[in-house]
């Protein structure tokens, strides 16, 4: 009975972690998601690209590299996924660099 509990209870912290990610999304990061879905790839990949292009920012980075690109590989759309981060790390770090 206690592993059920302890089951159960995993099962329950998962799907908080889930809801507590996307209560962190913007619309356009849902945007994300479903254009990758209905471009064909796997729902668990473009879910994860969608949490992570999680402002509008990085998120219309991303609909415009879908829009002109359009990948057709996960490695494709992954690395670009990087790209974007990483310009948006540089762009804080140039915001905080400018404040001091």
């Amino acid at each position: 009975m206690n592993l059920f509990l302890f089951s159960s209870y995993d099962k329950l912290m998962s799907s908080l972690k889930k809801e507590m990610i996307c209560l962190h999304r913007t619309a356009q990061s849902y945007e994300v998601t479903t254009r990758l879905i209905s471009m064909g790839f796997p729902a668990d990949f473009a879910e994860l690209v969608g949490q992570q292009t999680n402002t509008d920012f990085t998120a219309r980075q991303m609909l415009g590299y879908l829009r002109d690109a359009d990948p057709h590989t996960m490695e494709e759309v992954a690395d670009e996924m990087l790209g974007i981060l990483e310009f948006r790390d540089r762009c804080q770090q140039k915001q905080i660099l400018k404040k001091t």
